[in-house]
């Protein structure tokens, strides 16, 4: 296990323009001094859109890509000369990376046969059943199925379970993960997720898990990273970020429900009190709600009503004069479009209209 440190990291790439003998160079994309901590023994799952950064980062740490500055330390110790196979690493890709003309048992055993290849070939064979009783027992899954077959004649699910073997295979003190699950179907990778989290817990080894998925994130991290443009926003469990958000971006990002909008935002002009100098932000289902005017409630016609099934919720579209918002109401008589609504946020969020980051958090 290893606590992995990262200090002032800059990284730059650059996309060429002009004519070919008269090329110049303009930045496309850059981490610029970034810093982050991931605890030991701890799982820090990378949050964040597509493009901002998560891959290369993880990259970076793995040592497949060089720093333009700053220091990655593995336990105290500055890793940036060390070559990734020195690392002791296990990395699962998103494509799984798995040598296509191996059979599945030479595939998670290839680190082992590589370095062990100076013993004889009957030694080899018996630490090769060895190693692939042990792996399976620290699975929990049965995968001898799969030893004698070749990845053109697995499944995604196949594929995934022979390189997550193969990780650990290698008895890594750090774990990367690069959107593991993201070519499988939604209930294949509900049940490997909830397999991956029994296995880290387990091991309690030090893991970095790429993703854009925010079910997997609340399922897997100890603490999350939310990353915009190579920087990352801010650290800290899923819980807290949800209910802190240091500003616009992360309130937005964060969402409970993959269906709705993390956070409304209204200019606070048109709030009642006016906030003439603030972005007023609440989540969907922090209202209260009134079919009649009331002071200090904002009004808002109904643009789209849907009832939400197994529950006595409505999900509304509302339009707050020039605002567009969602929330979430327990509503007893039925609602039509085109009906006025009164609400008013329960629990909000006064962001900065200058900065967009966070002021204070009130309740009414």
């Amino acid at each position: 296990m290893a606590e992995i440190r990262l200090k002032k990291i800059k990284k730059y790439y650059y996309r060429s323009s002009g004519l070919i003998f008269r090329r110049k160079k303009e930045l496309k994309f850059s981490i610029d001094g970034l810093n982050l901590v991931i605890p030991d023994g701890q799982v820090m799952v990378i949050l964040g859109p597509s493009g901002c950064g998560k891959t290369t980062l993880l990259r970076l740490i793995a040592g497949l890509e060089k720093i333009d500055g700053g220091e990655i330390l593995f336990d105290g110790q500055n890793v940036e000369n060390v070559s990734p196979k020195d690392k002791n690493i296990g990395m699962v890709f998103q494509d799984y990376a798995l040598y296509p003309h191996f059979k599945s048992k030479n595939n998670i055993l290839s680190y082992y046969l590589f370095n062990k290849n100076k013993q004889k070939s009957r030694d080899i064979e018996l630490n090769k059943e060895k190693q692939l009783q042990k792996i399976s027992e620290l699975m929990e899954v049965d995968i001898s199925q799969l030893y004698e077959r070749k990845p053109n004649k697995l499944s995604g699910g196949e594929k995934q379970r022979v390189a997550l073997a193969r990780c650990i295979a290698r008895k890594p003190e750090l774990f990367l993960m690069d959107e593991p699950f993201s070519n499988l179907d939604a209930k294949m990778r509900e049940k490997f997720r909830v397999n991956l989290k029994k296995l880290l817990d387990k091991f309690a080894i030090t893991s970095i898990y790429v993703t854009h998925d925010q079910n997997e994130a609340r399922l897997l991290a100890d603490q999350v990273a939310i990353m915009k443009e190579g920087s990352v926003e801010q650290v800290g469990s899923y819980r807290e970020i949800y209910e802190k958000p240091v500003n616009i971006f992360t309130a937005r990002f964060l969402s409970t429900n993959p269906e709705l909008e993390g956070i409304n935002l209204i200019p606070g002009e048109n709030f009642s009190p006016p906030e003439v100098q603030h972005i007023i932000g609440f989540r969907p289902g922090d209202v209260d709600i009134s079919h009649r005017a009331q002071d200090d409630y904002l009004k808002g016609k109904i643009l789209q009503a849907r009832h939400l099934p197994g529950r006595e919720q409505w999900n509304l579209n509302l339009q707050v004069k020039d605002t567009e918002i969602t929330i979430l109401a327990a509503l007893e008589k039925k609602i039509n479009r085109g009906q006025d609504l009164w609400f008013y946020p329960s629990r909000y969020f006064v962001f900065s209209k200058n900065t967009e980051k966070l002021i204070e958090i009130r309740h009414s």
